[in-house]
């Protein structure tokens, strides 16, 4: 059941890959520490702290680079429906040329 469903799943569209970074960047914003404050101990497995800026770091995860991303994100920022589909169009095609399709 769940090798189909995988086998089956569509890619995140454009819009979608901003969205998602976008939520993603949101969440990183202000993880500077504090220089001030103690670190606690803890007993568990420490998980790797992203480094770099927000922005890069949520466009990586949504599988775009720096560039690709901050011009997707201003272009459905624009709410331009034609310029969202024109970019819909442009990075399916990229997409397809890179993966050999």
């Amino acid at each position: 059941m769940e090798r189909e469903e995988n086998e089956h799943r569509k890619d995140l569209t454009p819009s979608e890959k901003v969205e998602l970074a976008r939520r993603i960047e949101e969440a990183l914003a202000g993880r500077v520490g504090n220089p001030n404050l103690k670190p606690i101990r803890q007993d568990f497995a420490q998980l790797p702290t992203p480094t770099g800026k927000s922005s890069d770091i949520a466009a990586q995860a949504v599988g775009l680079n720096r560039e690709t991303y901050r011009q997707a994100k201003a272009v459905v920022e624009s709410g331009n429906e034609q310029a969202i589909k024109a970019m819909v169009c442009n990075l399916h095609h990229e997409g397809n040329k890179t993966r050999g399709k």
